[in-house]
């Protein structure tokens, strides 16, 4: 049996998934009629309901790979089928330190490409997230060293040569706006 504020899983006939909670006063509504979720609070786990037009749904708990599937998405979803490979290749444990960084060097990056108007604030947007990702290279460098396991970059993650490439690509990006930079001054004496 089903109680209120419980999550419940409806499949119709065409294999599609529906998730809600049941409340006290709600309905179920698709284009195939509604259903009472007092009906559904009455039913056994595996009960065929019937909706007010007669379509059959099958009446199940959800799992956590459906209600991962099911769930408003904010940010980016590791399904479950995606998370142990994962940890695997991470080498994530359990007691394991993980140290998870974002947003700040790829928020600077994309307000960068949003300034192509005012280029000496792209330069500079751009050296900020040069210093950070040092900042970030660091950071990853003095974890590799005390955290124990092998030397070997393997055992302790690829992931700390993303800033070195982030490092290299900012690099060029400033050099070519430096570079646009010096092109519209040239015109700029032309005139």
């Amino acid at each position: 049996m089903f109680a209120f504020g419980e999550k419940v899983l409806l499949i119709d006939a065409k294999k599609r998934r529906y998730l809600f909670t049941l409340k006290p006063d709600g309905e179920f509504h698709t284009h195939s009629g509604f259903l009472a979720h007092s009906v559904i609070v009455s039913e056994q786990e595996g009960a065929v309901v019937r909706s007010t037009k007669g379509a059959e749904y099958i009446l199940l708990r959800p799992t956590l790979e459906d209600f991962v599937i099911q769930m408003p998405r904010g940010a980016q979803v590791i399904y479950p089928k995606d998370l142990a490979p994962i940890c695997m290749m991470a080498d994530i444990y359990q007691g394991a330190k993980v140290f998870e960084s974002g947003l700040g060097s790829g928020a600077l990056s994309i307000l960068s490409i949003f300034m192509f108007k005012n280029r000496k604030l792209q330069f500079v947007l751009g050296r900020l997230n040069i210093i950070s990702n040092f900042f970030l290279l660091g950071f990853f460098v003095y974890q590799s060293l005390n955290v124990s396991g092998e030397t070997l970059v393997s055992e302790k993650g690829i992931g700390m040569f993303l800033p070195i490439i982030s490092i290299v690509f900012l690099v060029l990006a400033n050099k070519a706006i430096k570079k646009d930079e010096d092109l519209v001054k040239s015109v700029d004496r032309l005139r």
